[in-house]
């Protein structure tokens, strides 16, 4: 178990999979899983150890190899470092002032709502996450022809984290990373 601050922890658990890898040189047969828990500083340490380890174990339980951070399912490394390199092109976007926290913290809305809708928890108002998806690029972006290109390259981030194409239709599996990546980003815009 380590303690640090939630982002050195991010990147430091990154850091261990490459090292741990490279130690291994990539043996299938040799893996490693983590757990990832956020508590604020003037939280008992057992009550974080103890959502680590049922962290830890839910990565291990889900076929190892894996790592539970934020997300409610854990994710395999390739998805978490994928998810990484997002939240830095999201926090970028965040800091040139081509999407703001207000939106951040709207996609974490819808984000919530098709993950519902996944586990087939969903309420009516869920399924309406397209739609409001729509409303809120509308809202926050200009016509494609008018984008300058990194408002195209936001634009477009977005609709990947959805699993959606430009039509908002959906063409891959939706969300895997996308909350962590959403969530990195905002923590580190946070004032």
């Amino acid at each position: 178990m380590l303690l640090g601050s939630w982002y050195d922890i991010f990147n430091f658990a990154a850091k261990i999979k490459t090292d741990f890898s490279e130690f291994s040189l990539d043996n299938p047969s040799v893996n490693i899983s983590a757990g990832i828990a956020l508590f604020g500083v003037k939280s008992p340490v057992a009550t974080a150890a103890r959502e680590a380890e049922k962290r830890l174990n839910c990565a291990k339980d889900s076929g190892r190899n894996k790592i539970s951070a934020i997300e409610k399912a854990p994710m395999k490394w390739t998805e978490y470092e994928k998810a990484l390199k997002n939240a830095n092109r999201i926090d970028n976007f965040l800091q040139e002032k081509i999407l703001s926290t207000a939106t951040i913290y709207r996609l974490l809305i819808l984000m919530d709502s098709l993950t519902r809708i996944k586990d087939n928890e969903a309420s009516p108002e869920d399924y309406a996450w397209r739609a409001k998806l729509g409303y809120t690029l509308g809202r926050n972006f200009p016509p494609e022809h008018k984008r300058s290109k990194r408002q195209n390259e936001a634009f477009e981030l977005i609709i990947e984290l959805f699993g959606l194409d430009k039509g908002l239709n959906g063409i891959t599996d939706a969300g895997i990373g996308a909350i962590l990546a959403l969530t990195h980003a905002l923590y580190r815009n946070r004032e």
